[in-house]
């Protein structure tokens, strides 16, 4: 079991960190893909407002605000 809690924080710390640097590099679609897989094991206000900036950047705009909105919340 705790092999399995240490592999999760792993997991999430390596898709944190690719959701934050694939819209550096041009590739925001993937960064929402990074972000949204990241939610799916932890939700965390700051990965929100990661994901809303990948979606302003793709011009995703309702879906930025939704996250951002979600943050708030």
């Amino acid at each position: 079991l705790t092999d399995e809690k240490e592999n999760l924080a792993v997991r999430f710390l390596a898709l944190d960190k690719l959701c934050q640097c694939y819209p550096k590099i041009g590739d925001p679609a993937r960064g929402v893909e990074m972000c949204s897989a990241a939610l799916t094991i932890e939700q965390h206000p700051r990965l929100l407002c990661d994901r809303a900036d990948a979606y302003l950047d793709d011009n995703r705009f309702e879906e930025a605000i939704e996250d951002f909105q979600s943050a708030l919340n």
